[in-house]
């Protein structure tokens, strides 16, 4: 089944008409915050990373004007009408919430404040009107039954340690002092935290070795394809927020070993539990996902590090094992290449790196080619005209400003410093 990219990009478009027809930035609604968080999903897969950003300031202004941040405790003796508003105005938060603090790494900064809010998480509960509500009150499920909000609310947990990872990380950079020992301290202590958040969730959310059903939805929900997205999201977590500040370093240096075998441990168990998945409905759409799309891309390129830096890596690894793994990497976005920038990009990064690896044992200062290979391709699009290089820095190439500054840095201006 082929992707309208055109009806997204459309949808995209009349939205946006709509949002400034109705002066969403003066007359605040509800209605427009639940519009710009729908359009998050098909921004990023249509290069529009930058602008959705701005959206969604505008959003968490709008949402906090309408104290959506202030909802407090739930009133035992509220009425089914208000039990079910507050419901949806704390998803809407929290959609909020777990996306700015999980978009921490793209730019080093958020504007939600984990002690500047009281929006209790939304309840695990059914949507359809016979199990939504019980004795005149949201029927909450248990952790082990998944429902629409299992999933968010797994993400939302995630976005916590990640935020407070970001203002611990914070406070050691304050202290004006170089520590390095500070700061892997700090990276193994979020490690730690992330891997045990993972293991608090049920069994049903983390069985990763069932091969999934061609039909893998109940209630509509993909329930056997959740153990690998989530997997995948923690392994990008790990990755991306946690170790990105060793990214390069923990492969030719003994020191931060510990991140080089994490990152590629998860990234390996990510990938091996995607290629589980059947070909079927469900799992195209989550292919299709942007999040899918950059957290494959991820892991991707980790193990290409480790291939990368194989000559100076001290831990034995089964290279083919790798390659085979990364080729599936490269292949899982391709086929969404034609509907996502991200999945076009990201192709093209992959098949990059790949090929310098191919040729890496001639390489004199393997460093200097990956930064010259990725220089290349994000300053680029598909007819070799100059690209907008935030673009290149935020959603396309996924581990954060610090480390494709650092390798994308023109030469010359190296030179100069």
């Amino acid at each position: 089944m082929q992707v309208d990219s055109k009806a997204s990009r459309i949808l995209f478009d009349k939205s946006r008409e709509m949002l400034y027809a109705a002066e969403f930035m003066d007359k605040h609604k509800l209605t427009s915050v639940q519009t710009i968080c729908l359009l998050v999903q098909v921004a990023h897969n249509s290069d529009k990373s930058d602008l959705i950003c701005v959206l969604v300031s505008a959003a968490i202004r709008i949402a906090q004007c309408l104290n959506l941040h202030r909802l407090g405790h739930d009133d035992p003796g509220a009425g089914v009408s208000e039990a079910i508003d507050r419901q949806v105005r704390k998803r809407v938060w929290w959609f909020l919430v777990r996306y700015e603090w999980l978009q921490i790494p793209f730019q080093n900064t958020c504007q939600i404040h984990y002690s500047q809010f009281n929006t209790p998480m939304p309840a695990n509960c059914h949507d359809d009107e016979q199990r939504l509500i019980k004795d005149g009150r949201i029927d909450t499920q248990p952790a082990e039954i998944s429902t629409i909000t299992t999933w968010t609310n797994c993400l939302a947990q995630m976005s916590i340690v990640m935020w407070r990872y970001h203002d611990r990380m914070l406070r050691v950079d304050n202290t004006q002092t170089d520590d390095i020992d500070r700061r892997y301290d700090e990276v193994i202590r979020a490690d730690e935290e992330t891997k045990s958040l993972y293991l608090s969730w049920p069994d049903s959310l983390r069985d990763v070795n069932t091969t999934p059903g061609d039909n893998p939805a109940i209630d509509g929900l993909p329930t056997g394809l959740m153990p690998a997205m989530l997997l995948m999201s923690i392994a990008q977590k790990v990755i991306f927020t946690v170790h990105r500040q060793f990214q390069l370093s923990c492969f030719r240096d003994r020191r931060y070993a510990f991140s080089q075998l994490s990152c590629v441990t998860i990234a390996e168990r990510s990938i091996e539990a995607f290629q589980r998945w059947p070909d079927c409905l469900e799992a195209r759409i989550c292919r299709r996902m942007w999040t899918t799309l950059s957290y494959m891309i991820s892991c991707s390129i980790t193990l290409l590090f480790a291939l990368l830096f194989k000559a100076q890596n001290a831990l034995t690894r089964d290279w083919d094992r790798l390659r085979h793994y990364v080729e599936f990497g490269k292949n899982f976005p391709g086929k969404e290449a034609q509907g996502s920038s991200i999945a076009r990009r990201g192709v093209r990064l992959l098949g990059a790196l790949m090929e310098l690896e191919r040729t890496a044992g001639f390489s004199s200062d393997i460093e200097a080619d990956i930064g010259d290979t990725i220089r290349r391709v994000a300053l680029a699009d598909e007819d070799g005209v100059e690209a907008n290089t935030s673009e290149g820095f935020q959603m396309v190439f996924p581990y954060g400003q610090d480390l494709w500054e650092s390798l994308m840095r023109d030469l010359t201006e190296v030179e100069l410093m």
